[in-house]
């Protein structure tokens, strides 16, 4: 997503505001104030107020489409707020407000959302889990959500999420069985642009002997 001038322009704000009447102005003010709104709890990571915030806009829409639900993913995209609530919770595993969260971006997002690439690397969210070790559990959301076309999305160095997933020591069985249900032995045998596959990372990292053996039967 790239978020357009327009949503944070005054001068839009101010003509959206004064057209139609009392009505109008009324709607397009409670459009245009989510924006900052949001961009604050976003900065301040207030879980639960984000996904109170998603669920009372979800149907939120204007005639022109720039200020409704799909912008307000633009924000969320733009700032990264998956990766932000995937980096909480490495450290904080237990905070049932973020894992909530994640759950809510997934229903609402959408596809595009799930596969949005972030980083110079340009890796998408399940990427950056895998390597950073986030909750089975919420790993597993984002699977079940992307499908196919996220366990075989490749970052810029040729790696998809199984190759990340190798990449760490601690590697979850679950998360490595699931991305290896949904993509089977092909995900298995992708080879990046330095013509590693998952197994080759699993063994050069140490990776637990576990995955390492289910990679080796699959593959």
């Amino acid at each position: 997503f790239s978020m357009g001038n327009r949503l944070f322009s005054n001068s839009s704000i101010e003509t959206d505001c004064n057209v139609g009447g009392n009505e109008a102005t009324s709607t397009s003010n409670d459009v245009h104030d989510v924006y900052p709104q949001l961009k604050v709890m976003i900065d301040n990571e207030e879980w639960g107020g984000i996904s109170q915030f998603l669920h009372e806009h979800q149907h939120t829409t204007t005639n022109d489409g720039a200020a409704d639900i799909r912008g307000i993913f633009k924000i969320i995209a733009s700032n990264g707020l998956l990766v932000t609530l995937l980096t909480h919770l490495k450290k904080q595993r237990d905070d049932e407000e973020a894992k909530s969260l994640v759950v809510t971006l997934l229903k609402l997002g959408g596809k595009d959302f799930i596969m949005e690439k972030y980083r110079v690397i340009r890796e998408n969210a399940l990427h950056l889990g895998c390597y950073m070790n986030a909750p089975s559990g919420v790993l597993l959301k984002l699977i079940e959500a992307g499908g196919r076309d996220l366990v075989f999305d490749k970052n810029s160095s040729g790696s998809n999420p199984l190759h990340r997933a190798c990449m760490n020591k601690r590697a979850s069985l679950e998360v490595v069985s699931k991305i290896i249900e949904v993509g089977g032995r092909d995900v298995v045998l992708v080879q990046n642009d330095a013509k590693m596959t998952p197994l080759h990372l699993a063994i050069l990292i140490g990776a637990s002997t576990d995955v390492i053996l289910k990679l080796i039967k699959v593959g």
